[in-house]
């Protein structure tokens, strides 16, 4: 798994996985920003919504093939490796 920086909430793009607490989580919704507060809903995958400060920093993570094995095999799912030939 690769962590960024610090950014902030204004900034992650719905789609995105930010770390919560040490658990990756998909970004599922952000709704607009609540006027001067700066603040707004957000919903991460496997929590209820919550609402945050624009400007809080959260990291962002890029799963690699080791992490995405390990969810497949935590969903009971057997994933089958397909070889690459030279050229791929």
């Amino acid at each position: 798994m690769n962590v960024s920086p610090p950014v902030a909430w204004r900034d992650v793009p719905v789609g995105a996985v930010v770390l919560d607490d040490g658990t990756p989580r998909t970004v599922l919704h952000k709704a607009p920003s609540l006027g001067a507060h700066g603040l707004r809903t957000v919903l991460l995958e496997g929590r209820t919504p919550f609402v945050i400060n624009d400007g809080a920093e959260v990291r962002m993570v890029a799963l690699d093939d080791a992490d995405a094995l390990a969810t497949l095999a935590r969903a009971g799912l057997d994933p089958i490796i397909i070889e690459r030939t030279e050229g791929d």
